[in-house]
């Protein structure tokens, strides 16, 4: 019988973990911002991984006023140049052997909206969860190759509704700036915007006439175009060799049809800030 690779066992591991984890974890504005200050990587081509188990203080839904805690998973898996990582219900896959450029597979969960705080938009319709599958392609380049701790990246990703819940499609762009504060403590300043189609804009912020007269907000559709921009602070800060604790401030400013909508303009609000906070232990 083949023998199987230790990274190919660890990566099998992290994706059934993602799929357990997804309906649990945080929503999806909880993770838009996902600047991402990493751990060094040893030189030596050795399976490595790396878990922080937190929470995140987010809105209840994209858009809304209202916010609530949520238990929040990261994971990282390498083997060399491959990885998987698992921020939230996010997991994407690196299948290129290249130092600086980063491409694979990408999947997301969007949680269902069915419970929220604002009365009008709970007498909505509600809209089930999501799975969404596309692929992402980043380049990174290492300010100085000896010190991983210096790193500039810039990442492309494109997702499909692939449950018919909202059978629309997202894109977004995303540039970091990583550097180390001290030598224990490493951040990553990341700002990104979303673009989203017609079909993802008009479920998440349109109102149907038969909505409107549920909820009392005004009927409204929403068209597809830039969703949001958004900016974000990540800090990590190594213990020892295996224990760190991060913590991350993200602000989203939403924008054009979505900021216009009545789920957000008179339900909720266009700014939207996250807070996470974890512990992360690395094996």
């Amino acid at each position: 019988m083949p023998k199987t690779s230790p990274f190919k066992t660890a990566l099998l591991t992290l994706s059934a973990a993602a799929l357990m984890a997804g309906a649990g974890a945080a929503p999806a504005q909880a993770q838009g911002g996902d600047g991402e200050s990493e751990m060094p990587a040893d030189s030596a081509p050795d399976v490595t991984a790396r878990v922080v188990l937190g929470g995140v203080w987010a809105p209840d839904y994209m858009g809304s006023d209202d916010h609530e805690f949520q238990p929040y998973p990261e994971a990282d898996v390498s083997y060399g140049e491959y990885y998987a990582k698992l921020r939230g219900s996010r997991l994407r896959l690196n299948v290129v052997d290249d130092p600086n450029w980063h491409a694979g597979p990408f999947v997301a969960y969007t949680p269902d909206r069915n419970d929220v705080e604002d009365d009008r938009v709970e007498r909505l319709p509600g809209i089930d969860p999501a799975l969404e599958v596309g692929g992402f392609v980043e380049y990174e380049h290492s300010v100085k190759p000896e010190d991983p701790r210096y790193a500039e990246r810039v990442r492309l990703m494109v997702r499909q509704d692939v449950t018919d819940a909202h059978g629309g499609w997202l894109a977004s762009l995303r540039g970091t700036i990583q550097r180390p504060l001290f030598r224990p403590t490493i951040a990553a300043l990341s700002a990104g915007v979303t673009y989203a189609s017609d079909d993802y804009m008009d479920t998440y912020f349109g109102v149907s006439p038969a909505g409107a007269a549920q909820s009392g907000l005004s009927a409204y559709e929403a068209d597809g175009g830039v969703r949001d921009v958004n900016v974000s602070l990540a800090v990590n800060q190594f213990l020892s060799r295996t224990w760190s604790v991060s913590g991350r401030v993200t602000y989203m400013r939403l924008l054009g049809d979505a900021a216009d909508s009545p789920v957000v303009d008179d339900a909720g609000s266009a700014d939207q800030l996250v807070l996470m906070l974890g512990v992360g232990y690395r094996f």
